[in-house]
């Protein structure tokens, strides 16, 4: 009897000690959703990349390529992030108030069903920010090898932030950004729709 419970005794501390080790779970985490072709997956911290994997949870420092020819989405809680093909993204910042994603290069399209007051979403590409203001349908372009970001509004709004720029976008309309230490953002027509959009709205 006093085995079983020494047994007992140390296999709980055995536990509680993973627990420690294992510290606190994320306070919001994305799940890949889906995932048509092939993605890689860097996560926090690490050096190494591995295949990425439909329902794998991705939070806070995770980074996402997505190869040629393929496709990928992230869910998290009211909203959906649909990645285009050669796309390289960063969730910066995940937590119960805030999501900041980092978009180096490629195409991502945001999907947002409701922003609770208080909420912030924050889009950071190599030519500003991008701050969604309310629920909508938002793209973000950032051709490969080209030196400007598309920010284009299908419904809702955005606020484009950063040196030299601060600029409401809204429903119906885009702005192309160039230059970071002074940024330049002007109105160009929409872009046209591709595949990529076709699979977004599918």
């Amino acid at each position: 009897m006093r085995r079983r419970t020494l047994i007992a005794l140390a296999l709980t501390i055995s536990v509680s000690a993973l627990h420690a080790q294992a510290g606190d779970p994320p306070s919001r985490a994305a799940r890949i959703s889906a995932l048509t072709g092939q993605a890689s997956l860097q996560p926090s911290g690490a050096t190494d990349w591995s295949e990425a994997a439909l329902n794998y949870t991705v939070t806070t420092g995770d980074r996402i390529y997505v190869n040629a020819g393929s496709r990928l989405e992230l869910e998290i809680g009211a909203m959906s992030v649909r990645i285009g093909d050669l796309s390289d993204v960063t969730v910066t910042s995940l937590s119960d108030g805030f999501m900041q994603l980092g978009v180096q290069q490629g195409t991502l399209r945001l999907s947002v069903y409701r922003l609770p007051h208080g909420d912030s979403i924050e889009v950071d590409t190599p030519n500003g920010a991008v701050m969604v203001g309310a629920p909508g349908s938002y793209l973000v372009d950032i051709p490969d090898n080209d030196n400007f970001t598309i920010v284009s509004v299908d419904d809702g709004s955005v606020e484009v932030v950063g040196p030299g720029v601060d600029q409401i976008v809204r429903r119906g309309q885009a702005v192309q950004l160039s230059g970071s230490d002074n940024i330049r953002a002007i109105s160009v027509s929409r872009p046209g729709q591709t595949p990529f959009d076709q699979w977004a709205a599918d």
